[in-house]
């Protein structure tokens, strides 16, 4: 799921809106977007009135240059930074098996393609959403629970996806 933008004249002059930074901090009543006509793609500050458009992933390339979204997930993975320290095994009753083999931090519950693909079946991650709550899974419960996720365009070509707002199944996965 995206956010947007559309501001007439950029969506006039290109055919595409404003992709969201919904995962970054901005000033108060100014938003980061990137725009798409931008030779070098940048995050830009622009004042926005009224609340951003929902974008499902089915109809993402119809509203968003490609390289829009590339640098939305080049962005992201920016924000998306590997715990450190000892990795001591959450508690909780999703987990009977398998070792913890990556560890991330995220704002949202994020799902890292590049980390995740190489576990093994029954390998562990954990996802720690800021604030929030920390979620440890197998690869196995991730791909049987999660199919949306791994058929999704923005996990396959993109590397990543994330929620918005964390879906219900994710709650059986909260270990802190």
């Amino acid at each position: 799921m995206y956010e947007a933008f559309r501001i007439a004249r950029v969506h006039e002059r290109t055919g595409k809106d404003l992709l969201h930074l919904d995962f970054r901090e901005a000033p108060e009543g100014m938003a980061l977007v990137i725009h798409p006509q931008r030779n070098a793609p940048q995050a830009l500050e622009l004042r926005i009135l009224g609340d951003p458009i929902e974008v499902d992933d089915a109809i993402a390339e119809e509203r968003f240059t490609a390289e829009q979204l590339r640098l939305y997930h080049e962005l992201q993975m920016a924000e998306t930074k590997p715990l450190s320290g000892p990795q001591e095994r959450p508690a909780g009753a999703a987990l009977t098996s398998g070792r913890i083999r990556a560890l991330w931090s995220s704002t949202r519950l994020t799902f890292i393609r590049r980390l995740i693909e190489p576990l093994a079946p029954d390998d562990i991650f954990v996802v720690e959403v800021s604030g929030q709550a920390t979620y440890a899974m197998s690869r196995r419960q991730f791909e049987a629970d999660f199919p949306n996720v791994v058929a999704s365009r923005a996990y396959s070509e993109y590397g990543s996806y994330n929620y918005k707002d964390t879906p219900q199944r994710a709650s059986a996965y909260i270990v802190r």
